[in-house]
């Protein structure tokens, strides 16, 4: 074993140690730790790596350790690329904070969205204008009016607030006033005034490590550097019949296509 896998492998271990020492009910998964061991030799050695598991063998924490190290020891940005925004929401308020405590430093972390997930102040003022012209199109007088209350105020303008303040809106609304580079004004519209797609994505390009969405995985991307981030991509499907990890190393990155698009959350030191 090289001297640098073996120096990965020990600080993977001091890290899960860290976990049973601290965490109430943690227990050693030798899966999870097969995993991070897998992960992080392709993180060192370059290439893809392809690992299917089942439900209990702690697969965030598995690809997240290892990035997270090799963050801390210099390396460039982190992009977790996960399979649905359930995942994305869990790892932010879950496992990251975990892998933290489990390396010991603290860690920065930006979820970005595809665009569509964002308000367009430009598009909802001229959807919310359009009632006078169409009377008793969409959502009725109170919803629209909280929905103009919401678009003056909110600091993210992130369409998923609307549901969490209890406004039920159809789905075809909500593309009637999300960012949508089709009808984008372009430069015209700057981030610090109002554009919360550009603003979220401004915001992942200064951190140094993110968990994305499927569709904001290639938005991200577009506007990164040249230099590919570690990248971990979770495409959970069904639980799987064996307890052990199985792997498949792949020459191409082009192989990642057979693998469902994501949502992107960016970590950083």
């Amino acid at each position: 074993m090289a001297t640098t896998e073996r120096h990965s492998n020990e600080l993977l271990d001091s890290a899960l140690e860290r976990l049973s020492r601290r965490e109430r009910g943690w227990e050693d998964r030798p899966g999870q730790r097969e995993m991070a061991r897998l992960w992080s030799g392709t993180l060192h050695e370059g290439g893809t790596l392809v690992v299917e598991a089942p439900t209990g063998i702690g697969k965030s924490l598995a690809y997240l350790l290892p990035a997270l190290l090799r963050r801390v020891r210099g390396s460039g940005p982190v992009v977790v690329s996960t399979c649905t925004k359930a995942l994305q929401d869990q790892l932010l308020r879950r496992d990251v904070p975990l892998a933290c405590r489990a390396i010991g430093a603290p860690l920065r972390v930006v979820a970005l969205k595809g665009r569509q997930n964002y308000l367009c102040r430009r598009r909802a003022e001229a959807r919310l204008n359009q009632r006078a012209l169409f009377p008793g199109r969409g959502p009725d007088e109170a919803v629209l009016e909280d929905v103009r209350a919401w678009t003056e105020r909110t600091l993210t303008g992130e369409l998923t607030e609307l549901a969490a303040l209890g406004l039920d809106l159809p789905a075809a609304f909500l593309l009637e006033i999300a960012s949508d580079p089709l009808v984008c004004s372009g430069s015209s519209c700057e981030a610090a005034t109002g554009c919360f797609a550009k603003r979220a994505r401004r915001e992942a390009l200064r951190v140094r490590g993110c968990a994305t969405s499927p569709a904001s995985s290639e938005w991200f991307a577009s506007a990164a550097s040249s230099k590919p981030a570690p990248a971990a991509r979770d495409a959970r499907g069904r639980p799987a019949d064996y307890t052990r990890p199985t792997e498949a190393r792949l020459d191409s990155d082009r192989s990642l296509s057979r693998i469902p698009r994501a949502h992107p959350i960016i970590l950083t030191l």
